[in-house]
């Protein structure tokens, strides 16, 4: 599969497994997919996924079987068995945008250093972070917090509960408010 035209599929996102390379997963504008032959062949995973673009996946480098997707509608989902179930996640986005149509999660990723801190950015509605594994998101405020154009966040190296924001026209870190 994705070997040339694929008859207008979009890839969005890819993730690999943080403890077995052969793995990865394709966020596309049709759902999930999987691949255990390091990107050779990849398999759809049947999901909620299937009707939405899946944008961003992150794992969690602490407990691989745990895996967050962001998605277009915005919305994050959470499965916590290597992909085979998925539950939609309570984290509030705004559904429209002048700018770009429908808002989408362009960053997602887990913290290393304290797994249960994760942060998801959305094109054009600002940052999300969950201190508790994904049970619960909220929206920090302050400084580069309050942009709303998120196209990318890193955690910060040695410093949970801080990360690194990318806008479109500038980068820069920032601690979580709150």
């Amino acid at each position: 599969m994705w070997k040339g035209y694929q008859g207008g599929r979009s890839v969005f996102g890819l993730a690999v497994h943080p403890k077995d390379p052969s793995v990865i997963y394709a966020g596309a504008d049709d759902g999930l997919y999987r691949s255990e032959d390091r990107g050779a062949n990849f398999e759809h995973i049947d999901s909620p996924l299937d009707s939405y673009k899946v944008w961003r996946i992150a794992i969690d480098p602490v407990a691989p079987n745990t895996m967050f997707a962001g998605t277009a509608p915005p919305a994050l989902f959470r499965s916590r068995d290597s992909g085979v179930r998925w539950e939609k996640l309570p984290a509030d986005f705004s559904t429209e945008c002048i700018n770009v149509t429908t808002p989408r999660v362009t960053a997602l990723v887990v913290d290393p250093l304290d797994h249960k801190f994760v942060w998801a950015g959305v094109e054009v509605d600002g940052v999300r972070v969950s201190q508790d594994g994904g049970d619960t998101w909220t929206r920090p405020s302050g400084g580069l917090m309050d942009e709303p154009d998120i196209h990318d966040i890193k955690p910060l190296p040695g410093k949970t509960g801080a990360a690194v924001v990318t806008l479109p026209t500038r980068s820069a870190s920032a601690p979580m408010a709150g």
